[in-house]
């Protein structure tokens, strides 16, 4: 329901609610649509433009796009207004080392580059994405420009002291598409719309190729002369009208694709469908006019309505995907309760609601019942329950403590609770979870890519094998030559060629966002679907990694207090497990450290003053971290009884020579370092973890476990799992070197972590999978990220590539083996061109409903991942 049909003053879309988004232009409030829109109307009207809205009044356009931008024409000027730092500051984003976006491309970008995400209207095969790619890459300051063409959007990285915001949509606009900074609720509408085109299109030429066929029907059926001429040239007229409104609208979207694709001299799969129906109409006008020959009005009608079909198929595919993210990275809410001092009690914090983008890490926040936390935050009450189902797919709450980080999007299940916010909306979960699937999706694996430039090599012979049958059957029986011609470009069309990879992925990247199943990589289910050999770490991959501490050892003279409280004082701020099972001790002394430290894998350093101005440095790690030889380690009593696959984390302490200094003097010898506690930690196996590798090992897998952890037990956990490949006490750089070894071997190696200290050998494997916290992806460098923590998924995971795989060589050899069928016959003048029509559109059909199994083959065994009931959406108020 909108309000009275009043539009948008921004995008000029119906508002649903008259007064809950007001703006105010010339001391008149206006209203907007939402949120978004409200505040970027705010910011062209504070930055003095406002009289952006009055020579931009056209109705149902985005922002700067007039009529027929929208993907059917090239872009005019009027970009311009992007380059203002009112839009710079909500669109593009740093892209330099330091200052990207968590899943950006991982290239290495110099300082000082920028990036953006656009939307793109128009693109129809694999050929679309490699023409923008080039075009946009070959102008000066452009670094990157990356393409997916499953959800519609762009990511170009550009130096902005050589090209502007405004001159890149401009080039798109050149290359004959459409693009915008990407928003949200705008591509929503644009989809819609795209949609809604699409299916007209699809309609007319359903209804025009059947009433066409009814009027062909008679001379399939007649002998010569069996009807009259008058009745003969009625019907021959009256199909000729029904092809008009077919190539005028439904057909429109493959001429204006081929008129593109020859201005790029990059011809694509519209280019012999165009020239196809054009010859088969101009062939069958010149049939009616002078009363001699074939006419083709039924087939150019049918050829458009499967034609279209097949890519309403597709686009309904690609759809599926995209709206299976967007369900998971448009949860945030519009606005937040932030606290702020209380004017009238500057001690006590009041809420003020405030759109959510303004949040800024450091802010405090309060979220009532049934909420979605609206940014990544630490919780700052005692305890809190949350629902994480959208996230990971788990559909019980989940009891968190103070200190605990929470994804935003989150659902508070309990009573009110505040929050500290850690990142801004650009840096949160959820939008590094949308840039890792974006990323995925929009690289293609490198069987795709070959697809793509043989279909365009193809359509070039294509072009001239049509040309050399219509030359020799002209010679032969000139009467055959057009339709000859003509059946060999609409038979070969490369549709099904082109297709055949990115509507697998489209439908394999939707059935793995389903079940949580993160791809960050092109290339990662190609790969995964090759593996031989399958490295595992222990600690958040084979076991949940949520350990807890389940025994103490107290050095002699050791205050446990005083102990527990230095541990936890240092423990706080590692992303690691065990660090967090430390940091979660009660402890009622609060200490101050300085000069922190950490070395990956082995522990974490800090130094501690005393108030009688002597030094400690203090170690929290490994022994041979904590400087500990075995007889200092077997001195420490317990103070539990010790558990036999425990891991162990000690504490030690090195005193420092003098006060100010933290080395001691060179001819002097370094104090040793002295035992202060050792914690034994226990971490469950995760559920289903020995169902799980039953199941690798049953695809003929190699299973090995490297852990960093003590032989004990690493050896318990093998035995537990039934692995006979196992290493303990290995640093980082060592799964690294083992990983290598394995590919020296010739073998293709999957290496599964928790993404926090496999990095490098993450790197190092052919694909690698981390099974990832929420709030830790940016530092999950993996090429697959499994948000469901089931352990079954990794299972699953391979499976799906395997299924992938599988499909993606159908379709090819489908489409390869139809057109060195096919083609030949055409050209023999064995296929007439409503059969080449007919043939071509159901390969295209077979080839996107093969791709669209893979939604299908778990949907019906697997129930969508649960969520909860009671949601409460916040708004900001009018």
């Amino acid at each position: 329901m909108t309000s009275g049909g009043l539009v948008c003053l921004h995008c000029a879309e119906p508002v649903p609610v008259a007064g809950r988004h007001p703006v105010l232009l010339d001391s008149v409030p206006r209203d907007t649509c939402c949120a978004g829109c409200q505040a970027v109307a705010q910011a062209i009207i504070d930055a003095g433009l406002a009289r952006f809205y009055e020579q931009h009044r056209v109705p149902g356009r985005p922002l700067g796009l007039p009529a027929g931008a929208l993907g059917e024409g090239p872009a005019p000027p009027g970009f311009e207004l992007y380059d203002a730092p009112e839009f710079q500051d909500r669109y593009v984003h740093p892209a330099d080392g330091t200052g990207r976006p968590a899943g950006a491309d991982p290239d290495e970008a110099p300082a000082g580059q920028v990036c953006v995400d656009l939307t793109i209207e128009g693109m129809h095969c694999g050929a679309c994405v490699w023409l923008l790619e080039q075009g946009l890459r070959k102008m000066p300051g452009v670094q990157s420009a990356r393409i997916n063409f499953t959800t519609e959007r762009a990511r170009v990285r550009w130096d902005p002291r050589q090209v502007t915001l405004s001159a890149l949509l401009g080039r798109i606009g050149e290359l004959g598409y459409a693009a915008m900074p990407f928003d949200a609720s705008r591509r929503e509408l644009a989809v819609r719309r795209q949609g809604r085109r699409l299916l007209q299109r699809l309609f007319i030429a359903g209804l025009a190729s059947m009433q066409a066929m009814m009027f062909a029907l008679p001379g399939y059926l007649s002998g010569p002369g069996d009807i009259e001429t008058a009745y003969r040239d009625l019907l021959q007229w009256a199909g000729l009208v029904l092809a008009i409104p077919v190539l005028g609208y439904s057909a429109w979207p493959f001429f204006a694709g081929a008129w593109r694709d020859l201005r790029a001299r990059s011809p694509g799969m519209d280019v012999p469908v165009a020239i196809g129906m054009s010859l088969a109409f101009l062939a069958s006008l010149r049939a009616v006019w002078t009363g001699e020959g074939e006419v083709y009005f039924d087939s150019i009608a049918m050829f458009a309505f499967l034609l279209l079909g097949a890519r309403y198929l597709e686009w309904l595919a690609r759809r599926r995907a995209a709206a299976t993210l967007d369900g998971i990275t448009a949860t945030l809410p519009e606005a937040a309760r932030r606290l702020v001092p209380d004017p009238a009690d500057p001690s006590s914090l009041v809420p003020e609601l405030i759109p959510a983008a303004r949040l800024r890490a450091g802010d405090l926040i309060e979220v009532h019942l049934g909420e979605p936390v609206p940014a990544d935050a630490r919780l700052l009450d005692e305890h809190a329950d949350i629902d994480q189902s959208l996230l990971t797919g788990e559909s019980e709450p989940v009891a968190i403590r103070r200190g605990s980080e929470v994804a935003g999007g989150a659902l508070l299940a309990s009573a009110p609770a505040r929050f500290e916010v850690l990142r801004a909306a650009a840096q949160s979960t959820l939008s590094v979870i949308g840039q890792l699937a974006e990323r995925g999706a929009r690289e293609r694996p490198a069987i795709g890519r070959l697809a793509d430039r043989v279909a365009s090599v193809f359509v070039t012979l294509i072009l001239l094998l049509a040309t050399a049958v219509w030359f020799v059957w002209r010679a032969i029986d000139p009467g055959m030559s057009w339709p000859a011609a003509i059946a060999v470009l609409v038979v070969s069309c490369p549709c099904a060629l082109s297709l055949a990879t990115p509507t697998a992925l489209a439908a394999a990247h939707a059935d793995c966002l389903r079940r949580r199943l993160l791809l960050g990589s092109g290339e990662a289910l190609e790969t995964l679907s090759q593996v031989t050999d399958v490295v595992l770490d222990k600690t958040g991959t084979l076991t949940e990694g949520r350990p807890t501490v389940s025994s103490v050892g107290l050095a002699a003279g050791a205050h446990e207090p005083e102990v527990t409280a230095l541990a936890v004082a240092m423990a706080r701020g590692s992303a690691h497990p065990l660090a967090g099972a430390i940091a979660a001790l009660p402890s009622a002394m609060p200490i101050e450290l300085g000069c922190r430290a950490h070395q990956a894998g082995a522990g974490l350093e800090a130094i501690r003053e005393l108030a009688d101005g002597r030094r400690q440095r203090l170690r929290l790690g490994s022994a041979g971290w904590c400087g500990l030889t075995a007889a200092a380690t077997a001195a420490v009593r317990p103070t539990t009884a010790l558990a036999a696959i425990e891991s162990e984390v000690w504490l030690s302490m090195q005193w420092l020579d003098a006060p100010g200094r933290e080395e001691p003097a060179d001819d002097a010898p370094a104090p040793e370092f002295e035992p202060l506690a050792r914690f034994g930690l226990t971490d469950p196996l995760r559920e289903g973890v020995a169902g799980m590798l039953d199941r690798l090992r049953a695809r003929g897998l190699q299973l090995h476990l490297v852990s960093g952890d003590r032989e004990a037990v690493v050896e318990a956990v093998a035995g537990r799992l039934a692995l006979a490949r196992w290493r303990a006490g290995t640093s980082p750089d060592g799964k690294q070197q083992y990983v290598k070894a394995l590919q020296a071997q010739r073998r293709v190696v999957l290496m599964v972590g928790d993404g926090i200290n496999d990095l490098p050998a993450l790197a190092s494997a052919d694909v690698s999978v981390a099974f990832g916290q929420p709030t830790a992806l940016a530092k999950a460098g993996a090429d697959v990220v499994l948000l469901n923590p089931q352990a079954a998924a990794l299972d699953e995971l391979i499976g799906t590539a395997a299924r992938v795989r599988r499909v993606i060589y159908q379709n090819l050899g489908w489409a390869i083996a139809y057109n060195a069928a096919a083609i030949p016959l055409a050209a023999m003048g064995y296929v007439p061109p409503w059969l080449a029509a007919i043939g071509m559109a159901l390969s295209s059909l077979l080839v996107v409903g093969n791709s669209a199994r893979l939604l299908s083959l778990r949907r019906a065994a697997e129930p969508a991942p649960a969520r909860a009931t009671n949601r409460v959406s916040l708004s900001l108020p009018s």
